[in-house]
């Protein structure tokens, strides 16, 4: 098993450890401890440090991980790059800083009339914003050394363990919520710090200066490679952050809450799909090597089935379980049901277009994503505040969605007219006709059913008709053999 395969592993098992105590953080803790307010002001000032970072730091991170290893074995000539990228980052995130204090009124001004609270903690934005900034930086600046899991262990294990921390220090030592937030910022912290005590210890900080020693038409590649990941970062960036910050400035941090926690339910989703996508994209660029448009035509189709399967699977399961999900969280997060709904629509789509993108930046003409991105952003910007002010909370999924929508399918469209290429088969949209029609039945049952014995007769429902669905159709090859290798082994 080679070393990509064997990180992706344990990177999944991280993320889902992860996952499971962002869970009891999100679904227990907060909603427990923390009014909504709150809640939505702990989630929107990380929401807009990652946004903040990602523009900050110029493409940085990418061409650190495209030019990087080619040095790998010239520590001197590696100090020397990282020399002048981090400046490039640290310039980034100053020049940024400078306009955040420049548009400080206005921004003041909008989000004063309905979150006030994100005015009173609006300067806690910075270290936030530096802190997420230098931590991306240097993942990967090891993921180019590749060195991915313990970034990985940090950012989804660590982190949550210090916010819960935080929370559980909050509630017995009787902190205001002032103290809170300053915890909170410095739990933060902590994942980019011992990061660095990594990097270090692995003996690869190499940070020196000195000229770059790259020839003059190397340094215009690899501006030009910054500015066209830059653009594509940023649109992936927005599309996990604009709408909350949206949400907050035109609804108020109540909601912004609610629609935050929500968001991280569906998150719970793109688990299976992330892990794919990192297995894939070696594969993918292998098969551009080679030219190989059937490989790449059979694997699009294979990624394809195998999320909608999951995507399906998971989906009906978190549907059927909400209400017992909302049983243990004040009544006022129900709110979110249908902006879980739409954002999960959206999320689903993206899932089940496979590894268009990766396909796509891979490919000799990564430069059109830069389009897709451009018209992204810009989708974004215009389908949120209209939706926002149509249907208030979900308006904002919706928005989200039908943007997601349009930008995967133009990207669709675009590899079948270039290169032929689409993901889609009969047995896998069967399966998902299936989960349609279980979301629907739901959608039928009188509202007055709820409670763990009917969310427990659901959950059976929903594994008995798509177990069989699987078992009927085999819509996912990789899924039915892995299935009947872990029944084989539990059978022994």
């Amino acid at each position: 098993m080679g070393i990509v395969q064997k990180d992706s592993i344990k990177i999944t098992a991280v993320s889902y450890f992860g996952a499971g105590i962002g869970l009891v953080n999100k679904m227990f803790l907060f909603p427990q401890f923390l009014t909504t307010e709150q809640v939505g002001l702990a989630n929107i000032l990380v929401s807009i440090a990652v946004l903040y970072a990602s523009l900050s730091l110029l493409g940085t991170p990418t061409i650190l991980l495209r030019y990087l290893p080619k040095w790998k074995d010239n520590p001197a000539q590696i100090g020397r790059f990282m020399w002048w990228m981090t400046l490039m980052a640290t310039t980034g995130f100053l020049t940024f800083t400078l306009l955040l204090f420049a548009f400080q009124e206005p921004l003041m001004v909008y989000y004063g009339q309905k979150s006030p609270l994100l005015v009173d903690y609006f300067h806690y934005l910075i270290p936030f914003g530096a802190v997420t900034l230098y931590f991306f930086f240097f993942d990967n600046y090891l993921r180019a050394l590749f060195k991915t899991v313990v970034p990985v262990f940090l950012f989804e294990v660590v982190l949550r363990l210090f916010v819960s921390a935080t929370i559980f220090a909050y509630v017995l030592l009787d902190w205001r919520f002032d103290e809170f937030v300053l915890a909170y910022l410095v739990a933060h912290c902590v994942p980019t710090l011992l990061l660095l005590v990594y990097a270090a210890w692995l003996k690869k900080l190499h940070i020196r200066p000195g000229a770059m020693g790259l020839l003059k038409d190397e340094r215009r590649q690899m501006r030009e490679y910054g500015a066209y990941t830059l653009v594509n970062n940023t649109g992936l960036v927005m599309l996990s952050t604009i709408d909350s910050v949206l949400v907050a400035g035109a609804l108020g941090m109540d909601k912004t809450g609610i629609y935050t926690t929500m968001f991280f339910f569906v998150s719970l989703l793109m688990i299976p799909y992330r892990a794919i996508a990192k297995i894939a994209g070696p594969v993918v660029a292998e098969n551009w090597a080679r030219n190989d448009m059937v490989g790449m035509d059979k694997l699009y189709k294979q990624v394809t089935a195998s999320n909608i399967v999951i995507g399906t699977t998971m989906f009906c399961l978190l549907w059927v379980n909400l209400d017992v999900a909302f049983m243990v969280m004040p009544e006022p997060y129900a709110a979110g049901r249908y902006a879980l709904f739409f954002l999960a629509l959206g999320r689903l789509f993206d899932m089940f277009t496979g590894v268009n993108g990766t396909i796509l930046v891979t490919s000799p003409k990564y430069k059109v994503e830069v389009l897709f991105s451009v018209v992204l952003i810009v989708l974004l910007m215009l389908f949120i505040p209209l939706f926002i002010s149509l249907f208030d909370m979900e308006g904002a999924a919706i928005g989200t969605s039908l943007a997601i929508l349009i930008y995967n399918s133009c990207r669709l469209v675009y590899l079948y007219s270039t290169y032929g290429l689409q993901p889609f088969q009969w047995k896998p949209l069967f399966f998902l006709l299936v989960g349609i029609a279980l979301i629907a039945t739901d959608f039928m049952l009188p509202a007055a059913w709820d409670g763990l014995g009917v969310a427990a007769i659901k959950t059976m429902v929903v594994v008995l008709v798509l177990g069989g669905a699987m078992w009927v159709f085999r819509p996912s090859e990789e899924i039915a053999r892995m299935v009947a290798r872990l029944s084989g082994k539990i059978t022994k």
